[in-house]
């Protein structure tokens, strides 16, 4: 009787929290925090004892926690339960075939923010391998978008770029122009680390065309902003300067604060390289007061060495020297080796100038250690990557075998029946004769 009751009691719970999840979807002003710690729960139980229906109900607020939360330890759980989720529902054959495989993309793109990159290779790839049905032909197209991301961030462009240029042709045959927008925003940014910058600026021009047909502004803005950076590096300053300005227009138009922020660090740049020290000096110094009230401490950081380089192109080197020391402090802190490196090749330089031998070679001693250190860790990250690339290719092993065996084991059967056929067709006839 006790038993009883208390399984009606966690039924109870699980149904109230159910309804509050609900309500805290509609309620923006309720934090992210919260409606992970209900989510986790509801997945805990439905895991634990099997309740496909709760994971079902879940699975909504599952898709909007997940492409926007950022407390990592929590964010690591969504993935796990979601991971069982998708085992339950999958195993579970009066389920609608295209909730375990709308799960195994959102388990793989959690995977993937994650840098899991073999195990979101592995549900990208189940989601590949899904029927062409509404809606998980939209999963599949999207799910070979995102691995060719993937091996763009592992520096294996040609396996990005074979992968976005299938997600691109499924994207064009099912008129998705959104998929086709970032599909080729997608291939900008595959040449633009491949330093291609014209062809990046040509991929980056059709998925502007495409993205403003779409009316969504993010898109729009991330287009105008990867287009100041190419014509930047192309030595195009007034070009530069014209879509980082859009940029901020539109960021500003939507509200989007990051986005203001680094518009306007931008901007400032261009100027910099324009010759216009007194608009890049104001541009920056805006850009960090804004950092400074969303307390992003790296995008301070960054704005902090972009204003340093102003002070020393434009001669005002005691200034630089001063802000230096901070933008060093900081660099310690949050454990950016890149910058700190920056900051002891200037310091070096600045105490040469000003007639500091002694100092300018302690700097320079720190300089060559510091960058040996990020030598050898850039030695072992490559070795990190290496290993993952061998997983990734393991795994599609394991998968290209797997349905080898299937199709051997098919023809098997079909051969079987075929046998079956024929013996009693023969011990028909000899009866008959």
């Amino acid at each position: 009787m006790v038993i009883i009751l208390c399984m009606h009691i966690i039924d109870l719970m699980r149904i109230l929290l159910l309804i509050l999840l609900s309500f805290l979807s509609l309620k923006q002003v309720i934090a992210d925090e919260a409606k992970a710690d209900s989510l986790l729960t509801i997945l805990r139980y439905a895991t634990a004892e099997g309740k496909a229906e709760d994971v079902i109900e879940a699975y909504a607020q599952y898709n909007i926690l997940l492409s926007k939360f950022h407390n990592k330890e929590k964010f690591k759980l969504l993935v796990k339960y979601g991971q069982k989720g998708y085992e339950l529902l999958a195993n579970n054959k009066f389920v609608n075939n295209h909730v375990p495989v709308s799960l195994a993309y959102l388990v793989g793109y959690g995977h993937e923010r994650l840098g899991s990159f073999a195990e979101a290779l592995y549900y990208y790839d189940i989601v590949i391998e899904s029927q062409d049905i509404q809606p998980d032909i939209v999963h599949r197209i999207d799910a070979i978008c995102q691995t060719s991301s993937i091996y763009q961030m592992l520096g294996n462009y040609q396996k990005a770029f074979d992968y976005q240029m299938q997600a691109l042709k499924l994207y064009e045959l099912t008129n998705n122009i959104a998929g086709m927008g970032r599909s080729n925003y997608i291939l900008g940014t595959i040449f633009y680390y491949q330093k291609r910058h014209e062809q990046a600026l040509e991929q980056y021009e059709k998925a502007l065309e495409l993205c403003e047909q779409t009316q969504v502004q993010h898109l729009v803005y991330s287009c105008f902003g990867a287009l100041g950076s190419t014509h930047e590096e192309l030595g195009n300053n007034e070009q530069s300067i014209y879509y980082n300005r859009k940029a901020l227009r539109l960021a500003r138009e939507i509200k989007y604060d990051s986005g203001i922020a680094y518009s306007l660090d931008n901007i400032g740049t261009g100027y910099l390289k324009s010759g216009n020290c007194e608009k890049a000096e104001s541009y920056i110094k805006e850009s960090i007061e804004l950092k400074k009230q969303l307390n992003d401490l790296t995008g301070i950081m960054g704005s902090k060495f972009s204003m340093i380089e102003v002070y020393e192109s434009c001669g005002q080197t005691d200034m630089a020297f001063e802000l230096l020391n901070e933008a060093l402090e900081m660099s310690k802190q949050l454990g950016s080796k890149s910058r700190e490196l920056e900051a002891y090749e200037f310091l070096a330089r600045y105490h040469e100038t000003q007639n500091r031998p002694a100092l300018a070679l302690s700097f320079t001693k720190k300089y060559i250690a510091l960058k040996d250190t990020i030598l050898n860790d850039k030695t072992v990250e490559e070795m990190g990557q290496s290993k993952q690339r061998y997983e990734m290719e393991l795994k599609e092993s394991e998968i290209s075998m797997l349905k080898a065996e299937n199709e051997i084991l098919n023809v098997s059967q079909e051969n079987q029946r075929l046998y079956i056929f024929i013996y009693i067709g023969s011990s028909i006839l000899f009866i008959l004769l």
